[in-house]
């Protein structure tokens, strides 16, 4: 079958690339024809070229307006597509799907993913126009799929549709070593958007370092959160026991992953973090570390056949604590089965059974 993924911005602006490519490789593998449409930004241009793991790249024109009109004359143009994938509801993702399907007559069939669920992470000001999108998609894609499972339940209860779960997955188990500079201390490392949403997530480790003496935390993202986070971390007297590492290309997280003892996450549980599937919990499962992580929606569900997690009960510091305490204690090795299980490729069989309507 012939597919083509939607998506726009950057990687280190929409994790949904890295679905894409995730999915998309998979696909490949199985003996799909694939394409994603991106926008032109040179950071894509550069990263992914005209080929990548068999995956052909489209460029379309970027900014307000123009990013929708040329997605959807390059969609014109493309014949026998059985497929269009969509990576959310967003104007510059969706609407150049439906114009094509809907105006111009196009015979693909329209997939809606949702990773999340983008009007909770917009200001009010965006809000009634974010769900409006949303409701569009739902009502005119012919199959709806969540990367969380709590998000497809709510969807069914509120429009009634059933849609498929898909989360996300392991590339491959990752090959990291010990870097023997930092291994005669402990250091954990949280990995992430560091934006205002996500705030409560540092927040929530800044609070509990000065209660664990032997303890390094690495902070690995970019966001405008990023000053206001070194302003506390010097408040709190804490630049010794914190490091920000700002952005961290895909090619240098083993490096990164190297100088780590485990990985941490804390998500609050409110509903942008019950309705979205964290990709770093794969990320952080890929490398065989201890991952410190909260009992909250997906991440769960993800972790809890990982030989090393640690979960603790959410907004308990001294839980987490205690869980940072096990993630000492935590070496077993990750079984093939695991990664396996969490593979692009089962999920892209799962994928090719909903859409086609084989799955019951």
């Amino acid at each position: 079958m012939k597919f083509v993924f939607i998506n726009t911005g950057t990687i280190s602006q929409n994790a949904g690339i890295v679905r894409c490519l995730g999915l998309g490789t998979a696909l490949v593998q199985l003996g799909h024809d694939v394409s994603i449409m991106i926008n032109d930004d040179a950071q894509n241009v550069q990263a992914y070229g005209e080929v990548l793991n068999g995956i052909r790249f489209i460029y379309t024109k970027s900014g307000s307006g123009r990013e929708q009109i040329s997605k959807t004359l390059h969609l014109a143009k493309l014949s026998e597509l059985d497929y269009v994938h969509c990576m959310g509801a967003g104007s510059s993702i969706f609407l150049p799907a439906l114009i094509a399907k809907k105006l111009l007559g196009k015979k693909f069939k329209l997939v809606v993913d949702f990773e999340d669920r983008q009007s909770l992470l917009v200001p009010p000001v965006l809000e009634k126009r974010i769900l409006y999108y949303e409701k569009l998609a739902v009502k005119y894609a012919d199959k709806v799929i969540c990367a969380s499972n709590e998000l497809a339940l709510l969807y069914k209860e509120l429009y009634g549709i059933r849609a498929g779960y898909l989360p996300f997955a392991i590339d491959a188990r990752r090959q990291i070593g010990r870097n023997v500079a930092t291994a005669d201390r402990f250091t954990i490392g949280y990995l992430g958007n560091l934006i205002q949403p996500y705030r409560e997530q540092v927040d929530f480790l800044l609070a509990t370092l000065p209660d664990m003496n032997d303890l390094q935390l690495i902070i690995a993202g970019k966001g405008e959160m990023l000053p206001v986070f070194q302003q506390e971390v010097k408040r709190m007297g804490l630049e010794d026991k914190v490091q920000f590492a700002g952005f961290v290309p895909d090619e240098k997280l083993n490096q990164l992953f190297g100088e780590l003892d485990a990985c941490v996450f804390y998500l609050p549980d409110i509903p942008v973090n019950r309705y979205r599937c964290p990709n770093k919990a794969f990320m952080y499962a890929s490398t065989g570390l201890p991952v410190v992580a909260s009992k909250v929606g997906e991440v769960v569900r993800v972790l809890q056949d990982y030989p090393n997690a640690a979960f603790f009960d959410n907004d308990n510091p001294a839980d987490f604590i205690n869980a940072v305490a096990k993630a000492k204690t935590q070496h077993a090795e990750v079984p093939d089965a695991f990664y396996e299980k969490n593979s692009w490729v089962a999920r892209a069989k799962v994928y090719v059974d909903f859409i086609t309507g084989k799955q019951a």
